[in-house]
């Protein structure tokens, strides 16, 4: 067969880059070794046999007519058309794209090419780039807009398509899709499907349980509203990580691991637009959402490293940031998430163990324009005691051909992308499922630390500080220094006196304190301010129930419901109106809907419990009780319950036993006295 190299130099002269290539969907086994041996490069490497499954598994992935490639690579004349550039680039290791230094840490679905496969394209190329014998090619793979984890369990889908304009840079959009969940569901993977791909940069989703991310969105007319930070209403569900870069294949999943999706909750995915086609182009994104079979057995969790106060000079050519957190409980790290922005130049993850030994995670340059999560073929496991170290390198100089700035100028922390930022999330597997309460509590005052160094670093650095005396606020209230975490509220609002946030917090921190008058004042205020304010209905309609006002609570808790139904809490004090005022029947679907809503809301199942037994369904109550001590087994509540209904039902040695675990745990507690002197007085 010809070869098309003679008839095409021209074209093989234009300018242009490949897109990112990805790699090809692997099992729960990871990518398997390559052979100890591998045969010798041919002397003369054809397309149909030699270069083509080089291509067709290292490339098609993004270079195929649905991918974000601007052209596809699909057949011979695709390749040959560009074999100089081809050969150029994956002999630099500009393509495929993939920042991890060998070495460093192995990961699923690696884009790397051997040395091996380097070598054939260059002697291909070099050799006038012959297609060989078509009938020995291999199949081109088949693309198309279907899932590629295949049919989803359920879909969720933007409500309309957001218009991307045609000019700007680095436009970040945080679009709120409702995900349609009538039960709470397992979820083990996730697959975004987006209707234009190459628009993409990079997409990130979390999880909102709270409808917050809903109410700002409904603060603008277009669909989502614009940010780099989802505003903190929005998060990692249960440990795990949700993005998506274009053709990088979708995370299948861990066996055993899955994130609980309870009806009501909205799904946030942030955008990034790197830059506009020069035409509104419209943008539309489904979501798939594939179950696991049982709920997980096991949880990961979330570590954070980085820092909240960059502060770079201009012209500093190596400005370094470091982190560090010691493990308190072994744990197997599972990915990794870096993120920086444009003046990021290198990164480097690392462990060291109790031991001395050092294991690497990462190590990288960085590229704003290729941000991915990485999850490791196999977990790394990590002993007790081992400290996790970050290290981030940027420059600020002209030498850095990204820097946004000409000539360079300070940068400071921030959200927008010619700010800069400094973050590493690690999501990682306590060996003990036990202790990943332990490792909870241990990280969170890491956190808090981080958290109260940025707020404070924000308001002495933004000419808008209330929203970060506010956040400061919330971290100190959380540290139990309630006196500072006041002033601070205050503040907010001499600087901004409607702030309906502030006025919010401040009620809920006075209810916390007692001082219920003044709650109820704040809250008030609040909805003044912001009439639908739904938390502050919520916390209205909470204070008036404990108050016995319960007109006033079920007009509060009812209006918060309508502007988030999502409330599980909301649902349970309006069964407790219900239940007070008598209306067993609605009580018992109040607090059924709330345990749908969130099934560990212990005070809706110990509720629901105590509404079966008002209507006589006594082994409904006793069981609901029942699973109240398996979540919560030091609730003395539900032990003098069960009593109770145990009196009830003529098992007085039951009914015993139970008053007297509840006397073990609360030895003063009057009711489980009375109740365990009538079920002996019984008995005998």
């Amino acid at each position: 067969m010809k070869s098309l190299l003679k008839n095409i130099t021209g074209v093989l002269l234009a300018i242009f880059a490949l897109a990112g290539c990805g790699g090809s969907e692997l099992d729960g086994a990871g990518i398997p070794p390559l052979p100890q041996d591998p045969p010798p490069v041919p002397e003369q490497p054809t397309f149909a046999a030699d270069v083509a499954p080089i291509i067709f598994e290292r490339c098609a992935p993004c270079h195929n007519p649905a991918g974000p490639a601007p052209f596809p690579l699909l057949n011979y004349r695709d390749a040959a058309l560009r074999a100089v550039r081809i050969a150029e680039v994956t002999r630099t290791r500009f393509m495929p794209r993939w920042l991890p230094e060998p070495g460093y840490g192995k990961f699923l679905h690696e884009r790397r090419l051997t040395e091996r496969e380097i070598e054939i394209i260059q002697r291909w190329t070099t050799t006038d780039a012959p297609q060989g014998d078509p009938a020995i090619q291999p199949p081109p793979p088949q693309f198309n807009k279907d899932w590629r984890l295949g049919e989803p369990d359920l879909v969720a889908s933007m409500p309309e398509a957001y218009v991307v304009p045609a000019k700007g840079r680095d436009i970040f959009r945080n679009l709120v899709i409702s995900i349609p969940a009538t039960t709470t569901r397992w979820i083990r993977a996730v697959e975004l499907r987006p209707s234009n791909p190459k628009l993409i940069h990079h997409a990130t989703m979390w999880i909102d349980r709270t409808a917050t991310s809903r109410r700002i969105d409904a603060e603008t007319p277009e669909p989502g509203y614009p940010s780099m930070d989802p505003r903190g209403v929005a998060t990692d569900p249960d440990g795990q990580f949700l993005g998506w870069t274009p053709g990088t294949e979708p995370f299948a999943g861990r066996n055993g691991i899955a994130w609980r999706l309870d009806p009501g909750t909205d799904l946030v995915l942030q955008v990034h637009v790197l830059q506009p086609t020069g035409q509104p182009e419209p943008l539309h994104a489904e979501v798939g959402f594939y179950f696991a079979d049982t709920p997980p057995d096991r949880f990961p969790f979330i570590l954070h490293l980085g820092s909240k106060t960059l502060d770079i000079p201009a012209g500093e050519r190596s400005y370094v940031v470091e982190d560090n957190y010691r493990l308190p409980v072994p744990v197997s790290v599972l990915a990794l998430r870096p993120h920086a922005h444009y003046l990021g130049k290198h990164i480097e993850v690392w462990a060291e163990l109790p031991d001395g030994e050092q294991r690497w995670l990462l190590k990288m340059p960085w590229d704003f324009s290729w941000q991915e999560e990485y999850q490791y073929e196999e977990p790394v496991p990590l002993p007790a005691g081992s400290t996790l170290r970050l290290r981030y390198v940027y420059d600020n100089s002209t030498d850095n051909p990204f820097n946004p700035n000409d000539p360079p100028q300070r940068v400071r922390q921030g959200p927008n992308s010619t700010d800069e930022m400094a973050d590493l999330w690690l999501q990682v597997l306590p060996d003990n499922p036990r202790q990943l309460q332990l490792l909870a509590q241990d990280f969170m005052q890491k956190e808090r630390a981080l958290l109260i160094a940025g707020h404070k670093f924000a308001i002495a650095n933004t000419d808008n500080p209330a929203p970060a005396h506010v956040d400061l606020a919330l971290v100190l209230a959380a540290e139990g220094r309630r006196k500072e975490a006041r002033k601070h509220l205050e503040q907010a609002l001499a600087l901004r006196p409607n702030y309906a946030t502030a006025y919010n917090n401040l009620g809920t921190m006075l209810a916390e304190d007692g001082d219920l008058t003044g709650a109820t004042s704040q809250f008030r205020q609040t909805l003044e301010i912001d009439p639908d304010f739904y938390e502050a209905h919520y916390n209205l309609g909470a204070l008036l129930l404990a108050a016995g006002d319960l007109d006033g609570a079920e007009a509060h808790l009812h209006r918060g419901l309508e502007l988030n139904p999502g409330s599980s809490n909301a649902q349970t004090d309006l069964g407790t109106v219900h239940f007070r005022r008598g209306a067993f029947e609605q009580a018992r679907e109040r607090f059924s809907r709330a345990f749908d809503l969130q099934p560990d809301n212990i005070r809706a199942l110990y509720n629901l419990g105590l509404t079966e037994a008002q209507l006589g369904e006594l082994a409904r109550a006793a069981d609901h009780f029942r699973e109240v001590l398996e979540m919560a087994p030091g609730l003395v509540e539900a032990h003098v319950s069960l009593g109770h209904v145990a009196l009830r039902t003529g098992t007085p040695k039951e009914a015993a036993t139970h008053f007297q675990h509840a006397l073990a745990l609360a030895p003063n507690n009057p009711e489980a006295q009375q109740g365990l002197a009538q079920a002996l007085k019984v008995r005998d």
